[in-house]
């Protein structure tokens, strides 16, 4: 049983690798750039922010 269920993950993993590299269609990383960053809780509120007009690199409330 135990080999089965090794062979069954290792099945749907090598499946998933195959699409998602067959489904590429960019072969390279472009870069990200972005003015802010806003950390919010699951209520919405601001409780962080990365970088802002400022430059202040982190701010934590």
């Amino acid at each position: 049983m135990k080999q089965y269920l090794i062979g069954f993950i290792s099945a749907t993993m090598l499946t998933t690798s195959f699409f998602l590299f067959v489904g590429a269609k960019k072969r390279s990383i472009d870069n990200l750039t972005v003015q802010k960053i806003t950390i919010v809780d699951e209520s919405g509120n601001q409780v962080g922010e990365i970088g802002n007009k400022q430059l202040k690199f982190l701010f934590l409330a």
